[in-house]
């Protein structure tokens, strides 16, 4: 993730040209990356032999990276792109959603619900990205892609949780919803849980930020550069 991160932390100051060459380069280290969301049930090791049987060329499991830190680290940073720069390199960035999507079976699952949490947060400023990436993935895997539309669309409360936006990566925090007992809810959980587990206070609402290894220890005001 070192490389990854670097490459995302010099992307924003690039001229356009160079821009385009570190899209490039994202490709091999996207190939070896496998999402890992505690909230979505991992893949099970017939679904790998099936998946891979499906796509041409590839055959049996291959060895990959694959964390929590690492997922959140790759969708904020590449939606984060798509929205700042997809008008100016389409074709770039296209082709590295295509390829997060396309190397592990539970990728496209882990990334469509990265897509709703963030949607729900800002669907006026955020929502056109989303459709966009959702449109990039569909002319990838768009068989598989309406199966899990679909999936989505079947499940009773999808997320039965509030989404808090926070200053500090993910940049989300969802708060866990108990269930209405009695004929009425009980409202939310006492207390906060973020994607990977972590508890603790709300913080104010915060623009959405580059999420790089970097820039990780410093004061988030002084490297935050907001959404447009």
């Amino acid at each position: 993730m070192p490389m990854f991160s670097e490459i995302t932390a010099r992307f924003q100051t690039a001229r356009t040209e160079v821009r385009q060459l570190l899209l490039q380069y994202l490709l091999p280290w996207l190939v070896n990356i496998e999402l890992v969301d505690p909230n979505v049930p991992p893949a099970n090791p017939l679904s790998y032999i099936q998946y891979y049987a499906a796509e041409a060329g590839r055959s049996g499991r291959r060895e990959g990276l694959g964390s929590a830190e690492a997922t959140e680290m790759v969708l904020n940073n590449l939606f984060y792109i798509t929205a700042k720069f997809s008008d100016k390199h389409p074709k770039e960035i296209e082709e590295l959603w295509s390829t997060l999507c396309a190397c592990w079976p539970n990728n496209l699952k882990v990334i469509i619900r990265y897509l709703i949490i963030v949607s729900g947060m800002a669907p006026n400023e955020l929502l056109p990205y989303a459709k966009r990436v959702v449109l990039y993935l569909a002319r990838s895997r768009p068989e598989r892609l309406l199966d899990e539309m679909m999936t989505e669309l079947q499940t009773v409360e999808t997320l039965n949780c509030l989404i808090e936006r926070t200053e500090t990566p993910p940049f989300y925090r969802l708060t866990s919803m108990r269930k209405a007992t009695s004929g009425h809810s009980d409202g939310p959980c006492t207390g906060s849980q973020d994607a990977t587990g972590r508890t603790g206070e709300l913080a104010p609402v915060e623009k959405g930020t580059i999420h790089t290894k970097r820039h990780s220890g410093e004061d988030p005001a002084k490297a935050r550069q907001g959404i447009n």
